[in-house]
């Protein structure tokens, strides 16, 4: 496995959530967001591991933090931009 290649982390992410590890699943899986978060069906595989682990609850709390924390990151990026002009 290499850890700085998305698509082996996706893979093992995948695996591990078919095998019932979805503590383990969880963790691979959000190293391979942090390295790249517009890996198409990444956070979907995520929110599997997370409702697998903790329930309904648990994915509507993860998507609730996911909502603000792109608010976040939207803002601080068209503050970065906006900084120049001022």
């Amino acid at each position: 496995l290499r850890p700085d290649d998305i698509r082996c982390l996706q893979l093992l992410g995948e695996t591990l959530l078919a095998l019932r590890k979805p503590t383990e699943a969880r963790a691979v899986l959000q190293d391979a967001i942090r390295l790249n978060s517009n890996v198409s069906g990444l956070y979907a595989k995520l929110l599997a591991a997370i409702k697998a682990e903790e329930g309904p609850e648990g994915v509507k709390k993860a998507l609730k933090a996911y909502i603000s924390r792109a608010g976040d990151e939207r803002n601080a990026s068209m503050l970065a931009g906006c900084g120049s002009y001022y």
